[in-house]
């Protein structure tokens, strides 16, 4: 079930983020260890494009609340 639900939604929804972040490529990773309760989630991550130049780590950056809640917003929309 969890993989049909990865294939089918988690895919496509990564795929109408690439006109919102266009300085950046969308990676989906599952990183699930060992744990305590049973669950699966999965991480929507900002890569940098190979032109930017690979970056190990992360980074920090100052952002504006506004800059944030936009672009939360925009996420939303696309669910």
């Amino acid at each position: 079930m969890v993989n049909n639900f990865a294939s089918d939604n988690i895919r496509s929804y990564t795929g109408g983020m690439k006109d919102d972040f266009d300085s950046y490529d969308n990676v989906v990773r599952q990183n699930n260890g060992p744990m305590q309760v049973f669950h699966v989630h999965f991480h929507i991550t900002l890569n940098p494009r190979p032109e930017q130049g690979l970056k190990v780590g992360w980074p920090m950056q100052k952002v504006e609340q506004s800059d944030l809640t936009a672009t939360l917003d925009r996420i939303k929309k696309k669910l």
